[in-house]
């Protein structure tokens, strides 16, 4: 399966801004890595998957996850 392909699925199973349910779990941080991936790799990602952005999008607006990155000095890439 290529990498396409597991960002349609990330697409097709979301819901709402939450990866799982109605909170967010573990598994949001881990979807903003990859969104990032998918971004440094050449993906239209906001295009492309646009409720897989927005999941990304409610993501960095939480003050812990934009805490982290700035002393990451890491930026959201969206």
């Amino acid at each position: 399966m290529c990498i396409e392909n597991c960002f349609e699925r990330i697409e097709e199973k979301l819901v709402g801004v939450y990866a799982v349910g109605g909170q967010l779990t573990a598994v949001d941080p881990y979807l903003f890595v990859f969104y990032r991936w998918g971004n440094a790799a050449g993906f239209e990602m906001r295009e492309m998957w646009p409720k897989y952005t927005k999941l990304i999008e409610n993501l960095v607006e939480r003050p812990a996850v934009k805490a982290a990155l700035e002393a990451e000095n890491i930026g959201s890439t969206l």
